[in-house]
């Protein structure tokens, strides 16, 4: 008889949209954790059956959360009165943790999508004047299409208001939910980490920048100390796993899942963090380093804050510079996200050491043509471009298939990329220039030219 009903769990999380909130609080979550009680009770007392039973029922109506987090119409009157809840068994039940946080996602990622699409948001998601993403069609493409996926059954009612009333009573209980997302992701396997790190990623986005860099530097301190324990110290951090290089891994993990929400000056500590872990022998260790260093020039707030949308701009230099140190130490884990940060900075850079190759050779111009080759030489040693832009084609035989197709495809988007910036600059669709001072077609033009 207690299950005589169940068949309509899978048609109603399917087909919920707009229900209330309020609703699961007051009536299936009670139900729920009766079943729960009863499941507990029948299983002491060797009962399986009857346990078994009804804790399938239980999880069912708890699954039920996510549909009920579908554009619900009562978020931002009835989330402080569930969020007590969802927090305890986020806690104690690891077979719940996927509805639980498949919901909180959902809740955010929908308004922020409302947001984003009627311009009160995201704007970065269309912005054709940002140099650092111009090489990227495929990822803007990619969240332009993620926008459209969740805005698709987005009711007509569900207005900009609603969205910031609902991002408003979620992101009230960021300081309750963070830390509890904190401690399950690091005492988790590494396998079971994905959607407590997606879900780190979207409370990151909707904290507050003083309260998310409180727990980011919580974080960082626990980062930093692991990486200076010894082996056999008698305080060493043994929290994230067996080893030390698994432990570093895990708490680099989560400073990756909090990039997007970080200010300038955390996000300046995270690249003080990964810039000497780039260059370590340890694979896993340094795969992290580039993930975060790629974050960190390309990531952005989505939550229509300011915090580190430009660092990339502020911190050119001393990237490069990283970057141009660490080739021909890339191991091959690392290599795909190490191309990220090389294709972040190469269009710039190969700009700039243009101009400034041209601006030498016409002061040369002046003195003797024969001094030209001398110049041009001496910029093409001491130049980043090249070892930089040679490792982008020797990918392009690397053995992972993934390395290879990224190393290709960023070989065509480069000279794209700094045509159309070349256009916008002149105010035409101007090519780019090659590295004589002879002009010439260096572009990519429509006609499909080469490098």
């Amino acid at each position: 008889k207690d299950g005589a009903r169940l068949w309509l769990v899978p048609l109603l999380r399917q087909a919920l949209c707009g229900a209330r909130v309020s609703y699961f609080a007051e009536e299936l979550l009670p139900t729920a954790r009766r079943l729960g009680q009863r499941a507990s009770k029948a299983k002491a007392s060797g009962r399986v059956f009857e346990a078994q039973r009804c804790a399938a029922a239980e999880s069912a109506l708890w699954s039920l959360l996510p549909a009920f987090c579908r554009w619900p119409e009562d978020t931002a009157d009835s989330f402080a009165s569930l969020a007590p809840s969802l927090g305890s068994a986020l806690s104690a039940r690891p077979d719940l943790r996927g509805p639980l946080t498949e919901a909180l996602r959902r809740l955010i990622r929908q308004a922020l999508a409302c947001q984003a699409a009627d311009g009160d948001g995201d704007e970065d998601l269309h912005d054709d004047d940002d140099d650092d993403d111009l090489f990227d069609e495929e990822d803007v493409a990619k969240k332009a299409n993620e926008l459209a996926v969740t805005l698709e059954d987005r009711p007509d009612w569900f207005t900009l208001e609603v969205a910031k009333g609902q991002l408003a009573a979620v992101a009230a209980f960021s300081r309750n939910f963070l830390p509890i997302l904190f401690n399950l992701f690091v005492s988790s396997p590494a396998d079971r980490r994905g959607e407590l790190a997606a879900t780190v990623g979207a409370f990151a986005q909707i904290t507050d920048s003083n309260a998310l860099g409180g727990f980011f530097r919580t974080v960082l301190k626990k980062l930093v100390k692991v990486t200076a324990d010894a082996d056999d110290a008698a305080d060493k951090l043994t929290e994230g796993g067996a080893t030390k290089s698994q432990r570093r891994c895990t708490f680099m993990d989560l400073v990756l899942a909090m990039v997007s929400g970080l200010d300038l000056a955390s996000r300046e500590l995270v690249f003080k963090a990964a810039r000497p872990a780039s260059t370590e022998k340890d694979a896993a260790v340094q795969k992290r380093a580039y993930k975060l260093l790629a974050a960190l020039m390309r990531t952005k707030r989505t939550a229509g804050g300011e915090p580190g949308e430009n660092w990339l701009a502020a911190n050119r230099e001393v990237a490069e510079r990283t970057l141009i140190a660490g080739s021909g130490n890339c191991a091959p884990a690392a290599r795909r996200y190490r191309l990220r940060c090389v294709v972040a900075i190469l269009p710039s850079l190969m700009e700039r050491e243009n101009q400034e190759q041209e601006a030498q050779q016409e002061n040369s111009a002046a003195v003797s043509s024969e001094t030209i080759p001398i110049v041009a030489s001496t910029m093409s040693a001491n130049g980043g471009v090249a070892p930089l832009l040679g490792e982008l084609i020797v990918a392009t035989k690397e053995t992972n298939a993934r390395t290879r197709v990224s190393a290709f495809k960023l070989l065509v988007d480069i000279p794209r990329a700094m045509e159309r910036r070349a256009g916008r600059s002149s105010g035409g669709g101007g090519k780019i220039r090659g590295g004589s001072s002879g002009g010439g077609g260096g572009g990519v033009g429509g006609g499909g030219a080469g490098l």
